[in-house]
């Protein structure tokens, strides 16, 4: 059993390395700070997404509104 938690722990990890590099490499540039997390009180980033309730773009979409975002990692063993 303990095999089995280390080897998804590996696979999580190198799953996670191999995602940065394709988007550092798909950017183009030697820009890291997309690696970093906006912390409390700083703006969230602006982004484009598709999602069950149609296009939304962010925060374009939610000008002068409250707005609270939970960003959560999507497990591939679900």
């Amino acid at each position: 059993m303990r095999k089995k938690s280390v080897f998804k722990i590996v696979a999580a990890l190198v799953v996670l390395v191999l995602s940065v590099a394709a988007r550092y490499y798909v950017s183009g540039s030697s820009d890291l700070s997309f690696l970093r997390v906006p912390l409390i009180g700083e703006d969230a980033p602006a982004f484009e997404d598709e999602t069950t309730e149609g296009k939304i773009k962010f925060p374009d979409d939610y000008e002068g509104k409250w707005v609270i975002l939970f960003f959560t990692p999507a497990c591939t063993t679900e």
